[in-house]
């Protein structure tokens, strides 16, 4: 607007302006042409000429003189008109702010509103809107399944996110139907799975039976799930969420749970033969003994199910190194040659746990309950045992080289060939107990009970350190006697 002012001033100029001087002029030159032909004196003519430039000039002064006021004027007009577009642009702005304040405050009105109406539905609205959802699924992905598109990435990827975007909405039953016709589909399960459930909502569903062998949980939410009897052989559930959830008598066979968040969870009676449990999070876990078995048949999930196998956990050859089990009922739990380096199992029950040749380097057993434990020719280097109860285990062949036994608890046992070389057993009450054939090489015995023991007589001459100890025969080793006792010890050959 402002542009179309400034045209307007500058053509009212040229139309009046310029005319008048080029008619100023003409007419000079008019006058200058009679006197010429009336023969006018020199100085006639130039006083003639002088009036001419005179008013030449005169008319260019005021010609630029109008120029410069249009100009003004122009440039006055121009500003103004800016000013006014300015204005009207804020005014827009503030207008276009408050209808969209007014139009956000209506839509949260409206959404209050449809909560309201939602919150109010009936449990049987929201049943049927379950069902027609279900329903509207399983057509989907049958139809994909005719089609044959789940042969395609793009075809599996579009199911995949139909599952996810569903399960959410569902109740734990309608979450194992789901899963049931995925399974019977052969959607999942079995090395031919065409729907991932990585990053799955299974949390609090009812999979009791569920046949899941092979499947790809990886990331899924199985917290709370109730996976009674569930066959998981081979499964991938590698970093998943496990949080309490029952898995009570499951096959999890050689399934991989690396960095799985299992804590609480229960897996009495449970196989986890070769299962992989590396860094898994098992604190508080239940891998007791099953006394309450349950029989499954005819659950909704696989009616198949007929076993009842009062059992203990079965870790046989599990790989669980550096896993948290601190706190976790491990009674009578098959850990046979597991892998176990580095696992955090403080305050454990292992009372009458199988861990013959199993690998404890490195691993936390302060204040566990190992009562009546097998521990033949298992290996626990530089591992922490201290506060141990060792009560009745079964040590033969055990290594406890360099491992930390103060406190340790060993009424009752045969320490039979043990190595406690380099290992701590300060303050450890050894009273009574065959030692004839372990070995104390570099081992710290200081304020040790070795009253009543049977040892040999070269059997402590190379301790670190037996300062405070009661000796077999019940006199106290003082500090002058240790010096004694180790000038008398010939150099270790």
């Amino acid at each position: 607007m402002a542009n179309e002012i400034g045209r307007t001033k500058w053509g009212w100029v040229r139309a009046s302006v310029v005319p008048l001087a080029i008619a100023g002029a003409t007419l000079t030159r008019s006058l200058l042409a009679i006197w010429s032909e009336r023969k006018l004196t020199d100085s006639q003519l130039q006083s003639a000429k002088a009036i001419a430039d005179a008013q030449t000039a005169s008319g260019k002064a005021i010609a630029n003189a109008q120029l410069e006021s249009a100009q003004a004027i122009a440039d006055a007009e121009l500003e103004s008109a800016k000013a006014i577009a300015a204005a009207q642009a804020s005014s827009g702005k503030e207008i276009a702010l408050a209808q969209i304040t007014s139009a956000q405050a209506i839509a949260d009105a409206e959404l209050e509103s449809a909560q309201r109406i939602a919150d109010a539905q009936s449990d049987g609205d929201i049943e049927r809107s379950r069902a027609n959802a279900l329903q509207a699924y399983v057509d989907r992905i049958t139809e994909l399944i005719f089609e044959d598109r789940l042969a395609l990435s793009s075809g599996r990827e579009v199911a995949r996110a139909h599952t996810l975007a569903l399960l959410p909405q569902l109740d734990d039953q309608r979450r194992g139907l789901l899963l049931r016709f995925l399974y019977e589909s052969t959607l999942i399960g079995g090395r031919l799975s065409q729907i991932r459930l990585t990053d799955a909502d299974l949390s609090e569903a009812s999979l009791v039976g569920a046949d899941l062998h092979d499947a790809n949980l990886q990331f899924a939410n199985l917290s709370g799930t109730i996976l009674h009897n569930a066959f998981m052989r081979h499964a991938y559930l590698r970093s998943s969420a496990l949080r309490n959830a029952d898995m009570r008598q499951a096959i999890l066979s050689d399934a991989d749970m690396s960095e799985v968040d299992a804590s609480g969870v229960d897996l009495r009676g449970a196989f986890l033969d070769g299962t992989d449990l590396t860094k898994a999070d098992l604190s508080g876990a239940d891998l007791g003994i099953l006394t309450d078995a349950v029989a499954f048949a005819g659950s909704d999930l696989d009616p198949r199910v007929e076993r009842i196998d009062v059992r203990p956990a079965d870790l046989s050859g599990a790989h669980l190194s550096g896993a948290d089990l601190s706190g976790s009922n491990l009674t009578a739990a098959i850990l046979e040659k597991a892998e176990m380096a580095d696992v955090d199992a403080s305050d454990a029950d292992l009372t009458t746990a199988n861990l013959s040749n199993a690998n404890l380097e490195g691993a936390n057993l302060s204040n566990a309950n190992l009562t009546g434990a097998n521990l033949r020719n298992a290996v626990f280097f530089f591992a922490n045992l201290s506060g141990a109860d060792l009560t009745e285990a079964n040590l033969d062949d055990t290594s406890f080289n360099s491992a930390d036994l103060s406190n340790a608890k060993f009424g009752g046992i045969d320490l039979g060939n043990a190595d406690l070389s380099g290992a701590d057993l300060s303050n450890v009450n050894l009273s009574g107990l065959d030692l004839s054939d372990a070995s104390f090489i570099g081992a710290n015995l200081s304020n040790a009970n070795l009253s009543g023991a049977i040892v040999k007589d070269d059997q402590f001459n190379y301790a670190v350190s037996l300062l405070g100890a009661t000796m077999p025969d019940g006199s106290l080793m003082s500090p002058e006697r240790w010096k004694k006792f180790k000038a008398a010890t010939p150099p270790r050959r």
